[in-house]
């Protein structure tokens, strides 16, 4: 039995670091210049280099300039993120799909795959670098609106473990994702013969696990993505073929039930590597338009950059509008805070309590980022109570997210930590009610006093 492990120990290791890598050439891609729909498009080939130091190659799909969506200057975009032993080749399907529903397409070859360097995949522990790489890239662009991911197996893993960073994209397709490394690791070594007993097979995973460290530098440990999903909120497709037998379909069942955020299921014909039929290509172009929204003219409201990166920038969330916007644009810079807060809520929860956020909120803030708003305004009790930031909002709309906002995320132009710096104002602000509540308690207790204070006892003769 243990031969049998042995046997398929390089087979194994070969699966999830170094797969056939798919070669190929630039022409295969097609031409840089096409139409499709009758519409003109076309394809920049770049290259990007991640945190390692590695050379991605990417190609970005869009619209001629001359005819850029007849007017419209930004435009939603897709990062395809390919399966192991995939590369640019595979997002053609989806090129096909999205481009001609205004929503442009951004394809890599992972490092360790196709045309970019490195030697090894890590099925999404490193991958998400080069996400990162190319989410700061179309931002930088100004070209587009709002970002979202579709992934494939690694694909969709790597988009799961990046969105967990990044709660600005908008929406994930997750195409066969697995739940554990460790457990489709087991359940492929089990395949090839399935009377192995368990603690022969938990021997031969701990070589695997050994070798991979020493060879890739990750732990496949560290890809047990199921107890993480629950850090993200970001609208989620998931997508499972029924008889795929490679990564089974219960994997993403047990995503899909302790995901965080908006999310939905559905299950298709075919196995692990079959083409995807009609009904799903028609259910993701649903879900892109309803998540990612249409192409805006202008500097776009969505070009925000990652939490990380927003003291950088300084260009986090809605600009400036007037009163005269009318209450659609109160609305939305009214979800954009609770979108902030939430962003710093649930990824800072040892340093924010939900008190503190209701104390800045002036309402009940209801942590659940599957409602669309979750804020539910106190009555000030008098003039002369103070402001909440969402009083300040609908009695001044004139005034910037900047103005309403000044001591959060870096848009002060001096934090370098913007989760330190709400949880310092929050702070600051449990301070002044504390002291507040302090003062107002010693003034009830001095009536208190008064109100207890012995009386004379008067008898009353006979």
């Amino acid at each position: 039995m243990a031969s049998v492990i042995s046997q398929n120990y390089d087979l194994l290791c070969n699966m999830v670091i170094r797969p056939p890598r798919l070669m190929y050439e630039l022409h295969d891609l097609g031409p840089k210049q096409f139409s499709l729909q009758g519409k003109r498009f076309l394809r920049t080939d770049f290259q990007l280099v991640n945190a390692r130091g590695l050379t991605v190659h990417c190609s970005h799909f869009e619209p001629f300039d001359d005819q850029y969506n007849e007017g419209w200057k930004l435009l939603p975009c897709v990062i395809y993120c390919h399966g192991n032993g995939g590369g640019r080749l595979d997002a053609l399907e989806a090129v096909r799909t999205l481009l001609p529903n205004n929503i442009t397409v951004l394809a890599l070859d992972f490092a360790g795959s196709g045309l970019s360097e490195g030697e090894y995949v890590s099925l999404g522990y490193f991958e998400k670098d080069d996400v990162a790489v190319a989410v700061n890239y179309l931002r930088e662009t100004g070209r587009v609106s709002t970002i979202g991911l579709w992934g494939r197996s690694m694909g969709a893993v790597t988009a799961l473990l990046y969105a967990r960073d990044d709660p600005t994209i908008a929406g994930m397709v997750l195409d066969s994702p697995f739940s554990s490394l460790s457990k489709v690791a087991e359940e492929l070594v089990t395949s090839v013969q399935q009377k192995i007993p368990k603690f022969v097979v938990s021997l031969g995973l701990k070589v695997i696990r050994g070798s991979i460290k020493k060879k890739a530098r990750f732990d496949i440990k560290a890809l047990d993505v199921v107890s993480q999903v629950h850090q993200c909120f970001i609208p989620a497709l998931f997508v499972h073929a029924r008889d795929d037998n490679f990564v089974r379909p219960h994997h993403s069942e047990c995503l899909h039930e302790k995901y965080g955020g908006d999310k939905n299921r559905i299950l298709i014909d075919g196995d692990h590597n079959s083409v995807r039929p009609e009904f799903f290509t028609d259910s993701v172009i649903i879900f892109f338009n309803n998540t990612l929204g249409g192409p805006t003219k202008g500097e776009g409201l969505s070009r925000r950059p990652s939490l990380a990166a927003a003291s950088a920038t300084n260009n986090v969330g809605p600009a400036s509008f007037s009163a005269s916007a009318g209450q659609d644009q109160v609305d939305d810079t009214e979800e954009e805070i609770m979108r902030r807060a939430k962003c710093v809520a649930f990824g800072n929860t040892d340093r924010i309590q939900q008190g503190q956020l209701e104390s800045v909120f002036g309402g009940s803030f209801t942590a659940s980022p599957n409602n669309k708003s979750s804020y539910a305004p106190t009555p000030r009790t008098g003039p002369d109570a103070p402001m909440s930031l969402m009083d300040m909002l609908h009695e001044s709309p004139s005034q910037s997210m900047e103005n309403l906002f000044p001591p959060m995320f870096g848009l002060d132009g001096g934090a370098e930590d913007d989760d330190l710096q709400l949880a310092l104002y929050l702070s600051s602000l449990d301070a002044a009610n504390k002291e507040a509540g302090e003062a107002k308690g010693e003034k009830e207790r001095e009536k208190e006093k008064k109100d207890t204070k012995p009386q004379k006892r008067v008898e009353k003769k006979d």
